[in-house]
């Protein structure tokens, strides 16, 4: 009886440990998202451009695929769990429309799709009410 009581705690330290642990990682994969972002619109260079984009790309995969503190708790079909994934998808599509200008070597129309994503930082940010 003991060990299954051990056992149940263990797992149930371990689920709590994991969500907050996700919600972090989602909290510094936005710090790194506003980061990169803000690199990639100081930059001038296309090769500068480039990892900067790889950056945030790749942040904005680890944001997506975690679960924000606001939102744990809830179930997977809750509507701002939904709009939150909606949100990061529509990111990570402007995102790569962004990498495509700059691997065609387009450092004016990379920067003007990258700008776009700042309107839709506040348009899911205020959706979310974050």
């Amino acid at each position: 009886m003991t060990k299954k009581i051990m056992a149940l705690l263990v797992v149930c330290l371990a689920f709590v440990a994991t969500s907050s642990f996700a919600a972090q990682d989602v909290a510094v994969s936005m710090h790194q998202m506003a980061k990169s972002y803000r690199s990639v619109m100081k930059d001038e260079t296309l090769k500068s451009v480039t990892a900067d984009l790889a950056k945030l790309h790749a942040a904005a995969i680890e944001a997506r695929d975690g679960v924000p503190d606001f939102l744990q708790g809830k179930p997977a079909d809750d509507p701002k769990r939904q709009l939150f994934r909606d949100g990061m998808n529509r990111f990570l599509k402007q995102v790569e429309l962004a990498q495509e200008y700059a691997k065609e070597g387009d450092l004016n129309k990379a920067k003007e799709a990258a700008a776009k994503l700042d309107n839709l930082h506040h348009y899911y940010h205020k959706k979310l009410g974050v």
